[in-house]
């Protein structure tokens, strides 16, 4: 069931990353673009990484179980 879930996430981080042409499908998109961009002008890149994984890891938690419920999740 996982493995099915991997075929229906979004890509939320290349979304989050792709600032150039300011289209974002996943509404987390823009709000996580501006996060990261603010975190890059005051963390390094290693301290930036530190940061934003826990947050991307929430997101996909939050997406694989709304996936799995069919309902967004409590």
């Amino acid at each position: 069931m996982d493995e099915m879930f991997l075929f229906n996430v979004p890509p939320l981080q290349g979304q989050a990353f792709d600032i150039d042409d300011e289209r974002y499908e996943a509404p987390e998109a823009a709000g996580l673009d501006v996060v990261l961009r603010g975190l890059s002008m005051t963390c390094d890149d290693h301290r930036v990484l530190e940061i934003s994984a826990p947050v991307f890891d929430g997101l996909y938690e939050f997406d694989r179980r709304a996936f799995l419920l069919g309902r967004e999740p409590a």
